[in-house]
């Protein structure tokens, strides 16, 4: 066997364990061997970045989603409060009441002013 760290190729009369280096004392299989410098690193790399791409993608075309779905839905929000804002204070603008009771109104709030005025 041919240790990939330092290269020593094992001999039959050397002493320590199989799955150990005699030279360098590494064990065979903790050892990663460093891959030639061909092709197949460059073509792991270039697997690598379509996956990514494609992560990038998504993550972009989520977030202008996100925003889109944001800002429309905030806009419709707006509408639905305005809109329910008129018609609950319509009758303040149209008068809640007629003629005749809006002066018996005024007339009581009058007074009680001017008694809260005069405690005072």
């Amino acid at each position: 066997m041919i240790c990939p760290r330092c290269k020593y190729e094992r001999k039959e009369t050397d002493l320590n364990p199989d799955w150990e280096c005699p030279q360098c004392g590494v064990a065979y299989v903790k050892v990663v061997p460093m891959p030639p410098a061909d092709s197949t690193n460059n073509t792991q790399v270039a697997l690598k970045k379509p996956r990514d791409l494609a992560r990038n993608e998504v993550l972009i075309i989520s977030f202008v989603c996100l925003c889109i779905g944001f800002f429309s839905g905030r806009e419709y929000l707006k509408y639905e409060i305005r809109s329910s804002m008129l018609g609950a204070f319509s009758s303040i603008k149209s008068g809640w009441f007629s003629g005749a009771e809006k002066k018996k109104v005024i007339k009581r709030i009058q007074k009680s002013l001017r008694l809260f005025h005069q405690e005072s």
